[in-house]
Formats: C-alpha cells, structure tokens, sequence
C-alpha cells in the first residue's frame, strides 16, 4: 500500500516535471523565432 502510494507520487512529480520541460522548450522556441524576427515580441 506504502509502495503503490510512493508509486504514485513519484509518477507524478515525473510527469509534471515533464510538463515543465516542454513549457521550457516551447518559451524557448518562441524567444529564438521572435528574435529571429528582429526581437521585437521578446516574452518577459
């Protein structure tokens, strides 16, 4: 019963850590295009 709810914590922190990444990823992609396109739409 520990080990399932452990289990279960420890899907998950991994998924929403996963989440984060793509949030970073996607903020990321978005700061490159928009520089590219002269950095007038820089997202602070």
């Amino acid at each position: 019963m520990i080990l399932k709810l452990i289990y279960k914590i420890i899907d998950f922190m991994s998924s929403a850590l996963l989440n984060v990444v793509k949030l970073n990823l996607i903020y990321y992609f978005l700061l490159i295009v928009s520089n590219s396109l002269g950095g007038e739409y820089i997202l602070f």
